[in-house]
């Protein structure tokens, strides 16, 4: 029996981005328990080669597989099918750009519908799980029941992000999977980000894609870079020898941006250390 240490494989694929551009990938895997970012100014690109990788989008052509399941090809996918097989994607937390909370409902209400979605009606316990698992995993991200009994356009951008992460989180995935989280948050929402992400990444053997504009956060938590520049062009490489080789150009994006204070990263690479 042929164990399955790739969680994704992809060779030969070529995918079309939101902007209408038709991109060809390098072939790659992404191993268990491997912690990966996508980076580059490239934003649409890096969506979707994320969007590819949570099997919400599909290839034009080539082959990309999840866990062995081959994702169907763009011409020949099902319009109501998920891409990804049922016991596949049981263990993924997906968090987008776009939250995924339910704007109608308190905080509490969202988790309880993402455990009846992932789940079933017949569980036994359900409801009590769901509370369960919402207080474990609001407590671990720093969120107080208060906040979720609120709805989301009640809570302010940092604890919407981080009632976006225990959704993703709060079933215990195998698969982490993060779009863009620090977007729109200021230096003081960045340090409790970070924290949290320290806290469920730690020790764990859990297999973790983040897409993000933020090269920092992408240093921290990521051992390996997808690098999307302007031109279309992508580099998967080890982020440790990628910033050695790339420290000049890294240092004038760094400088280049208003967002959190990267200054002691800055003045490492300015020294030549990653």
């Amino acid at each position: 029996m042929t164990i399955q240490k790739s969680i994704w494989s992809c060779k030969a694929v070529e995918m079309r981005a939101r902007d209408g551009q038709t991109y060809t990938l390098p072939d790659f895997e992404i191993e268990k328990g491997e912690r990966v970012a996508l980076v580059g100014e490239n934003r649409e690109l890096r969506r979707a080669i994320f969007r590819l990788l949570s099997g919400l989008e599909s290839p034009n052509s080539g082959e990309c597989r999840i866990e062995g399941d081959l994702i169907p090809l763009r011409a020949n996918r099902h319009p109501w099918r998920d891409l990804v097989p049922q016991k596949t994607r049981r263990k993924m937390g997906v968090s987008l750009e776009i939250d995924g909370l339910l704007s109608n409902v308190s905080v509490r209400e969202s988790f309880e519908t993402l455990f009846r979605f992932k789940y079933g009606d017949h569980n036994k316990g359900l409801v009590e799980g769901a509370q369960r698992a919402a207080r474990e995993t609001s407590a671990k991200m720093g969120l107080r029941d208060e906040q979720l009994e609120r709805r989301p356009a009640e809570l302010r951008p940092l604890e919407r992000r981080l009632a976006s992460l225990c959704l993703a989180f709060m079933t215990k995935p195998s698969i982490l999977m993060l779009e863009n989280p620090s977007l729109a948050l200021h230096d003081e929402g960045w340090s409790v980000l970070s924290g949290v992400l320290d806290t469920i990444l730690e020790g764990s053997q859990r297999t973790f894609v983040m897409d993000t504009d933020d090269w920092l956060l992408a240093r921290s938590h990521a051992d390996r870079w997808i690098v999307c520049d302007e031109t279309g062009s992508i580099e998967v490489a080890d982020s440790k020898s990628y910033i050695q080789r790339h420290s000049a150009q890294l240092v004038s994006l760094l400088k280049s941006e208003k967002f959190n204070d990267w200054n002691n990263w800055i003045s490492d690479l300015e020294k030549g250390a990653a």
